[in-house]
């Protein structure tokens, strides 16, 4: 269970910075085209990332009903 919740706080703790990382980049940088591109990671990031509730499980699965499991493979 501990380990459990120190994956919980590793990733939670990497996916803040790396956002914090990229708004810094963006506040700053002047060139149009690569403020652009960060601002496009930035949106892809924030539109995959969904929090979930790790209590609500799908009757067929062993993932919670709500987590994102790759959408884009969905639409194949």
């Amino acid at each position: 269970m501990k380990t459990e919740l120190n994956w919980i706080l590793t990733i939670f703790l990497t996916l803040t910075l790396t956002l914090t990382l990229l708004l810094a980049c963006l506040v700053t940088l002047r060139e149009r085209r690569l403020r652009r591109a960060l601002q496009q990671v930035l949106k892809h990031i924030l539109k995959r990332w969904r929090p979930h509730d790790s209590g609500m499980k799908n009757a067929d699965s062993e993932h919670p009903a709500n987590a994102d499991h790759g959408r884009d493979s969905l639409r194949k």
